[in-house]
């Protein structure tokens, strides 16, 4: 981000204290009063990141600012990064972590937390062996189940001299598969029972051999590694669980971070199996649920439960689950899950012919306006809907918030761009958020100048804190006004999130090319059947990729017969995929949206899921925008092409 964006962002002042600003003296700290503290701090910070050489107690006094917004933070951290190595670089950094109590570690950059403890590693006397400690734990939590990165390794040797308790050093290390690791610590602690059972585990890494270990611990180690590495399927994973389901209960002595991670391997694959026998499935839910008190996100193991028995058309049940992950949620105020939950009641009363209390839990899931769950019960509630011209919005009066405007009316740079958004949404809650003179200004500025990009990423914050549709933030672009109005709102739905109507030389790591991503082998197949000439360069031509755009979904509405929920999850996924989880799901009852809205639930990759329900959720803004009226539900069932 631009440092003249974070200067009238945080000084809130004129160009001309700007341009003393550029002189970038040092003995101009000392002009500014005492009252001053927002400038006299901004300067501070300006000079750091400009490079300017300042002691280090100013830098420490930047770090310990208490109102220091985030974005700063980043920022002076990647100035730190490039000091040179030496005593006052590891001062800066040990005082840092000492007064990081204003915001705690999570915020800390990723690579930040790489160097702290690359640093601390190589120094022999630890000065603040806590705070390391606390952040060892912290980094290792939020990389060792997520990522396979070889930046584990330096945590690993931190763990060798920091994790003082064996079995938690051992337990941390085999669900990693650091056996060289396991066995070089034993080696050095002279415990050959540490090593016995590194090797023990190494020989028992086979699916023939597992169902012979009669040790709980050892065996959640297997399953775990063998998950990891795709040496197991879903199927034989479970009948395992079955087979040994006594032997699993034995949970006194298994750790708690063996046992979390074994819970959450199991919640990943619970949905790719949601639709087999539900007999079979309720001996993993009843597995579960014998740790609800040592885990704290059973509320998604009863919400899964439940989507089971609404699949398998059992909603009395189904009803007692979502009840019951609806209370458990409550009380932490994670709209998410609560918006989520509302919305499944909903369903699941309207199924069983309730109306009263179906639109009832509809109506609570808008309150939240949470994306996806919000779009979706509008189709049920079919509520009036509020569309506006940049040119019809009002500033509200006594606004707080007009001085977070300004950053974004000066930035000329989409990434600045971008971030100052984030800025306002982290710093602004929804519920008193209101629109400046500024920034209506700006966005009018915006359509004077032509800039679509801007106007659709402002008007989607304005949609998302207030409900308000602004339709010059959901476009229907000239390439597309040739296809059918269905198509149009599909399309428009999947360049938003393709590419953000914003870059038609946008190329994917899997080679997606352009704003709505056409792989270039498929375009080129497509092509050849059409007998029209092809070349990559194409691909970047708006007009001719949402050609070949429309040419993919026609074909894929025509294997999947209209269902644009199939539509939509081969579009991302492709047409092989999910013609595979279409075969699995048999007993889904395509002409029920409410059995379709299971398939979304159902989907075990998280990323397209995650595609599915923002794309849902953006065709329920475009119909509204291109027929100014609500969608029916209709829509997502006999998707046709006129």
């Amino acid at each position: 981000m631009s440092i003249k964006i974070l200067f009238f962002f945080f000084v809130n002042t004129n160009n001309k204290l700007w341009k003393t600003f550029q002189k970038k003296d040092i003995n101009l700290l000392n002009s500014f009063k005492e009252k001053e503290i927002s400038t006299n701090i901004f300067y501070k910070i300006f000079l750091f990141k400009e490079g300017v050489q300042i002691n280090e107690d100013i830098i420490l006094e930047i770090f310990n600012y208490p109102i220091l917004p985030k974005i700063f933070r980043k920022t002076i951290e990647e100035r730190i990064l490039m000091i040179k190595d030496g005593p006052k670089k590891n001062n800066i950094i040990l005082k840092y972590i000492a007064n990081n109590q204003y915001y705690g570690l999570k915020i800390i950059s990723r690579d930040m937390k790489l160097f702290w403890i690359s640093q601390y590693y190589r120094r022999s006397n630890i000065i603040l062996h806590n705070q390391f400690y606390n952040l060892a734990k912290e980094y290792f939590k939020e990389i060792v189940y997520r990522t396979k990165n070889p930046t584990k390794k330096i945590l690993f040797s931190l763990m060798n001299n920091y994790f003082i308790d064996k079995d938690k050093f051992f337990y941390y290390h085999i669900l990693m598969e650091d056996f060289d690791g396991i066995n070089s610590f034993a080696e050095i602690c002279k415990d050959s029972h540490m090593k016995y059972k590194c090797n023990q585990i190494k020989s028992l890494l086979n699916i023939e051999k597992i169902n012979t270990i009669k040790d709980p611990k050892i065996l959640i180690i297997c399953l775990c590694i063998l998950l990891e590495n795709n040496k197991i399927n879903s199927n034989d994973f479970f009948k395992i669980i079955k087979k040994n389901y006594s032997l699993l209960k034995e949970t006194k002595n298994i750790p708690q971070i063996l046992l979390k991670t074994f819970i959450i391997k199991i919640l990943d694959l619970i949905p790719s199996i949601l639709h087999e026998d539900s007999q079979d499935i309720l001996y993993i839910f009843d597995y579960i649920s014998y740790f609800k008190n040592r885990i704290y996100f059973y509320h998604k193991v009863l919400f899964l439960k439940g989507i089971n028995y609404f699949y398998h058309k059992d909603y009395k049940n189904s009803l007692i689950c979502f009840k019951e992950s609806l209370e458990l949620v409550k009380k932490t105020k994670k709209f998410k899950y609560i918006s989520k939950y509302n919305f499944w009641l909903g369903n699941t009363y309207s199924i069983l012919n309730d109306k009263h209390e179906g639109m009832f839990f509809y109506k609570q899931t808008e309150k939240f306006n949470y994306p996806y769950y919000s779009s979706m019960s509008d189709i049920f509630l079919q509520n009036s809907f509020t569309i506006k011209s940049i040119h019809d919005l009002k500033p509200e009066e006594n606004n707080i918030y007009d001085w977070l405007f300004k950053a974004i009316s000066i930035t000329s740079d989409s990434n600045d761009f971008i971030i100052s958004l984030n800025l306002i949404r982290s710093l602004t809650p929804s519920s008193i958020l209101v629109i400046s003179k500024d920034f209506i200004d700006t966005l009018k500025s915006l359509e004077k100048n032509k800039n679509k990009t801007y106007i659709v990423l402002l008007g989607y914050e304005i949609y998302q804190f207030t409900g308000v549709i602004l339709k010059e933030a959901f476009p229907f672009i000239d390439d597309i006004k040739n296809y059918s109005s269905n198509m149009q709102v599909l399309m428009s739905a999947l360049i938003k999130n393709e590419s953000f109507f914003r870059n038609e030389k946008l190329i994917s790591t899997k080679k997606a090319t352009g704003i709505m991503q056409i792989n270039p082998s498929t375009a080129k197949s497509f092509c050849l059947r059409l007998k029209i000439p092809f070349n990559r360069k194409y691909l970047h031509n708006n007009e001719f990729n949402i050609f070949m755009g429309y040419v993919c979904l026609k074909e894929m509405v025509k294997i999947f017969k209209g269902s644009l929920f199939f539509t939509i999850i081969s579009y991302n996924l492709g047409t092989t995929k999910t013609l595979k989880i279409k075969k699995n799901l048999s007993k889904l009852d395509e002409k029920n949206i409410l059995h379709m809205f299971c398939l979304v639930e159902m989907i075990r990759d998280v990323n397209v899921k995650a595609y599915c329900k923002n794309v849902l959720d953006q065709i329920v803004i475009f119909y509204k925008v291109r027929f100014q009226k609500p969608l029916k539900k209709d829509f997502f069932l006999n998707f046709y092409l006129e």
